[in-house]
Parts: C-alpha cells; sequence; structure tokens
C-alpha cells in the first residue's frame, strides 16, 4: 500500500508539471482540467501514506517525492537529445 501511495504521488506530480505552460516535456501542455486528477491522486495518496505511516513521515515523503519529481523531470528533454546527438554521431560514423 506504502507503494501504490508513492506511485499515485509520482503521477500527481508528473500531472501538475505536465499541466504547466512552461514544462518542455510533451509539445503541447495538458489542459487545466488536468490539475484536478492531480490534486485527487495527491490526496489520494497522503490519505493512503497517513494510513500506513506516521503522519509526519507522510508528509515528509510527499515532500521529498515533490522535490525529486520536480527537479528531475525538467531535464529529461535534454537527456532524449543528448541519446538522439549519440545516434547521428554513430550513423555518421558507420558511413
Amino acid at each position: 500500500m506504502k507503494i501504490l501511495g508513492f506511485i499515485l504521488a509520482m503521477l500527481g506530480y508528473l500531472t501538475l508539471y505536465l499541466t504547466h505552460p512552461n514544462q518542455a516535456l510533451l509539445q503541447v501542455t495538458l489542459q487545466r482540467q488536468y490539475r484536478w486528477l492531480a490534486g485527487i491522486l495527491l490526496v489520494l495518496s497522503f490519505i493512503i501514506l497517513v494510513v500506513k505511516l506516521p503522519a509526519l513521515v507522510a508528509i515528509y515523503m510527499l515532500m521529498i517525492t515533490a522535490i525529486v519529481m520536480w527537479s528531475f523531470i525538467p531535464f529529461i528533454p535534454l537527456f532524449q537529445k543528448l541519446k538522439q546527438h549519440e545516434i547521428t554521431k554513430i550513423s555518421k560514423n558507420s558511413r
């Protein structure tokens, strides 16, 4: 159950990130209605974590998950560009 709460939190934070206009992961931002879905996922995650863990640990876990998710998600497009650059470089060298 703790893992389910953690996964729901990750999905909630990812959905919330994708609704922001400055996100670079998708070509088109998600509509604002998806913020409600993100909120529901986060509240559900909080309820699951509070039931299975002490309240302070559940809050700390949600905060750290938000920090980690929102710190690393913006770098995913950079890794994708780097991988495409390496594929192009390998294909040029094989000619």
